[in-house]
């Protein structure tokens, strides 16, 4: 019943970070990290992501033009680019370092050997690292934000940036990670706990077993009796 469970928690925690690897992904090449829509243009809205900026004019009808020159990047932006890009890497290394280990996947109720658990271990903290990689620039993006055009001493009337759908997609994905690797850290641990110490049926079994020898012992020895009086 305990690796049934284990088994469960396992294929939970690998869903999960596969699931935020993808919101990662995602967020990555989204362009809405930051959104800007002024009173007196309320048509269009500005868009600005890592790697093009888009105007939207009309619903459903937008402009989107790369960045050509490193220049044209503030540093934030920059920094979060790169960060985003290394928890993807790390995100797409975790899967691949955890796909050898998948037993429990495979047959259901079988752990695998201390290599498996290894590598699911290994993987799981590659997804830990990979959502907190995502995390850190999303939540650095969103801090700057707040700082510059949030703050009282702003004026009500001007222009602001505002956070964008793909920093809640990056949260999102960045929080599942987290989970799904603490997921497959603690269900392998608590497996290599269970491998260490033996099962309390081995006893019993030797128990049975010595009284079965026991007793067929005592059938000898009154078989041997009768001969000797006959």
């Amino acid at each position: 019943m305990r690796t049934r469970i284990l088994c469960f928690i396992q294929y939970a925690g690998l869903l999960v970070a596969v699931a935020g690897h993808v919101c990662s992904l995602v967020t990555l090449f989204l362009p809405q990290w930051l959104t800007f829509s002024s009173e007196f243009l309320e048509k269009e809205t500005f868009m600005l992501g890592l790697w093009e900026a888009c105007v939207t004019q009309d619903p459903g009808e937008s402009v989107c033009k790369a960045y050509i020159n490193l220049l044209e990047i503030s540093t934030d932006i920059q920094m979060a680019r790169v960060l985003m890009c290394l928890a993807g890497a790390i995100g797409t290394f975790g899967f691949l370092t955890i796909i050898p280990g998948l037993t429990c996947l495979r047959y259901w109720g079988h752990l695998g050997s201390p290599f498996d658990r290894s590598m699911n271990i290994a993987g799981g903290a590659f997804f830990f690292l990979a959502g907190l990689t995502t995390l850190v620039p999303v939540s650095y993006m969103a801090h700057v934000t707040v700082q510059k055009f949030l703050t009282p001493k702003f004026t009500t009337y001007a222009p602001r940036w505002k956070c964008g759908s793909a920093m809640f997609c990056g949260w999102t994905g960045g929080s599942l990670l987290v989970m799904g690797g603490l997921f497959l850290i603690v269900s392998q641990l608590y497996d290599n706990r269970l491998s260490e110490n033996p099962t309390s049926f081995s006893p019993k079994m030797d128990m049975r077993r010595k009284v079965h020898l026991d007793k067929e012992d005592d059938i000898i020895c009154v078989s041997s009796k009768d001969t000797l009086k006959s």
